[in-house]
Parts: structure tokens; sequence; C-alpha cells
């Protein structure tokens, strides 16, 4: 596997993982505001908004540099910068004092919102011909991997003072939704696949559901490694997400 392959899907991971991460945060920002008002839970949401905007931001080069000037593009440009523009107020608020709460929810709203947006509108889930579930499969991959992302981040920040195991029912709704997606996306999948081009498949399942569930279940047994393994399932997720969108794009249709 060259690493030209590699840094296309790579920058797309990057893309979708950072809307991905914006969109949780925003929501946490919406809900949380307010109601938990420690330093810690502002840490947080900062440094989730922060490394959200880095990486949403590899979408615009990525599609400024699409060959053929076309409507999707011009469409997902527009989604991407609104979305970066509203989480950059976000930011800036949750960094001021004393900020409006109203303001707040209405930022954080228009982050989530321009989130899924530009999430639907990405080239990946707009290919054609697409099967109908390649939207809805790039919409829920994106989502785990901004989770198992800021899963990471509250492990990382808070360690001893959260239960390890605390995300693991959010993690198993998100991993059973995705590979639900998935597995039917692949049966709808018409294109003929001998068992060697079934392989990256299952290990694409295996990097986005399997491992991050394992990795869940060992939080039970080692709480005190919730550190290490939170981080872990989000490489996981990352790794399985890079490697379906090179299976995607590797297609001729995506060519």
């Amino acid at each position: 596997m060259s690493r030209d392959g590699l840094l296309r899907p790579a920058l797309w991971t990057a893309a979708t993982t950072g809307s991905g991460l914006l969109l949780w945060t925003a929501i946490s920002a919406a809900v949380l505001h307010g109601r938990i008002g420690t330093v810690d839970v502002q840490r947080l949401q900062v440094s989730g908004l922060g490394l959200g905007l880095l990486l949403s931001a590899t979408l615009l080069p990525l599609l400024w540099r699409t060959p053929a000037p076309n409507p999707w593009r011009l469409r997902a440009l527009g989604l991407g910068a609104l979305s970066m523009l509203a989480a950059l107020v976000l930011l800036t608020l949750k960094t001021g004092s004393h900020a409006d709460p109203m303001l707040i929810s209405a930022a954080a709203m228009a982050t989530a919102m321009g989130g899924v947006l530009t999430l639907a509108a990405t080239p990946p889930a707009l290919l054609q011909p697409s099967p109908p579930l390649r939207m809805p499969v790039q919409l829920a991959t994106a989502m785990l991997a901004g989770a198992t992302l800021l899963f990471a981040l509250i492990a990382l920040a808070w360690g001893a003072a959260m239960p390890a195991t605390a995300p693991a029912p959010s993690l198993l709704m998100l991993v059973l939704v995705l590979a639900g997606l998935l597995l039917l996306f692949w049966r709808d999948d018409r294109r003929p696949a001998p068992l060697p081009a079934m392989r990256p498949r299952w290990i694409v399942l295996g990097l986005l559901a399997g491992l991050p569930l394992l990795l869940a279940l060992l939080s039970f047994a080692l709480p005190g490694l919730g550190r290490l393994l939170w981080p872990l399932a989000a490489l996981s997720v990352l790794a399985g997400s890079t490697l379906e969108h090179r299976l995607l794009l590797a297609t001729p249709i995506a060519r």
C-alpha cells in the first residue's frame, strides 16, 4: 500500500472526523452550558473545538484541488466554510468571559447543523452512481470517529476523575449503527466481490467495530488504563475510516 494511495483517504478521514468532532462538541456545549460550569468541561470543549477546526480545515484544500468545478464542490466548500465559521464563533464565545448563554446555544446549534450538512455534501458521499446507503455510512463513520476522538480527549483530560467505562454505552450504540449500515451497504453493492476482495472489508469492520468494542470491554476489567484504551480506540476507528475511504476512492467510479 503506497504512501500516495493512503494520503488522499487519510485527508478525507481527517476532514470528516473533524466535522464529527465539531458536531459532538457543539452538542455538549449546547446541552451542558449553564448546567455544568466547571473549568474542566470548558477546557475540554475548547480542545474539541480547536482540534475539530484543525481537522476540518483539510476539507478546503481537498475541494480546492478537485480538477473540474461542479455544483457539489461549490456546495461543499460553502457549507464547510460556514460550519468552520460557526465553530470559530463558538470557540471564541467559550474562551471569553461572561458569554451570553443564548449566543452560545445559537452558535452550538449552527455548528452542529453545519457539521451534518458538510458531511452530507462531502464528495465521497456524493459519488455517482452511488448506492443509496453511501451517505448514511459516511455520516455514521464520521460521527463514530468524532465521538471516539472526544472520548479520548475526555480520558486524557480527566483520567481517574471519570470512570473509564463511561463512554462504553455510547460507543456500543454508534458501533452497532455503523456496522449494520456497512453490512447493508456492502450487500447492496453489486460489484463482484471474490474472497480476496472481501478481506479489506472485514478489516474495515474489525477496525471500526471489533477492536473499539474489545477495548471498551477491557475498560471494565482494567479501569486504570482508560487513558490508554480510549486513545487506542480512536486510533482504530481513524485507521478503519481511512481504509474505508481508500476502498471507496479506489473504485473506477471514484476516480
